[in-house]
């Protein structure tokens, strides 16, 4: 979860018109913080949905991590958190950096 400068910056660099995309983690407490900063700062999705999901499972990023916990559905894709569910792989976005 962005700390307290991390918010201050992302609602600063909002209100001066920037456009602000993220990408997080594969994983269930990913898509909880993508939901409450594209919430929070009408931030958009970069490389963060479901087709993104299915080409990092096909690229074997995933290095068999296995999803655990309770499952989160994505406010800006309703298709991810099912393609997670079905592969139950978490996939950290540092594996993605290539």
């Amino acid at each position: 979860m962005p700390a307290a400068a991390q918010r201050c910056l992302l609602a600063q660099l909002a209100t001066a018109g920037a456009w602000l995309r993220y990408h997080g983690d594969f994983d269930w407490p990913g898509l909880q913080i993508g939901n409450q900063v594209m919430r929070a700062h009408a931030a958009r999705p970069w490389r963060f949905g479901a087709v993104d999901y299915q080409a990092a499972v096909g690229s074997n990023a995933h290095a068999d991590h296995r999803l655990a916990g309770t499952p989160v559905a994505a406010a800006w894709d309703a298709a991810l958190a099912p393609a997670m569910q079905a592969h139950r792989l978490a996939i950290a976005e540092e594996a993605l950096a290539a």
